[in-house]
């Protein structure tokens, strides 16, 4: 009976250490769970601030491309005011030739004002003869 009540004792003794073993596994785990949760919080926190920082990103672009695109179409306006320049010579020859508003516009691409203006220039210049063959002194 006595070996009997040993080996119970150390059963005891045996269950006891596997139990404080356990225990200290468990606050272990315990703690680790506490950093990894408080890991985790940081994490969702920097990717709040990275989405934010993303949405901020992608208004600036949006702005930016905006104008990139008034930029571009400035640009388009400026280089066809300056194709248009020589317009005004080409329209006075087709005017010396004998052609008429509706012509010119179309040829030169002018509104109807500049197509006004320029067969009253002609008309002036025809009627005053004053710069019969030398077109070459008006700066249009």
């Amino acid at each position: 009976m006595i070996i009997t009540l040993i080996i119970m004792l150390t059963s005891i003794c045996l269950l006891a250490a596997a139990s404080l073993a356990s225990f200290k596994r468990l606050k272990q785990l315990k703690v680790e769970l506490t950093n990894q949760q408080k890991q985790t919080e940081l994490a969702m926190n920097e990717i709040k601030s990275l989405l934010s920082a993303d949405i901020l990103f992608g208004k600036s672009l949006a702005e930016l491309n905006q104008q990139i695109i008034s930029i571009d179409n400035k640009i388009e306006h400026i280089d066809n005011q300056r194709h248009n320049d020589g317009g005004y010579q080409h329209a006075l020859k087709i005017l010396e030739m004998g052609g008429d508003k509706s012509e010119i516009m179309e040829s030169c691409h002018l509104s109807n004002a500049e197509a006004e203006l320029l067969i009253n220039l002609h008309a002036y210049r025809s009627a005053t003869k004053v710069y019969t063959n030398d077109t070459s002194r008006c700066n249009f």
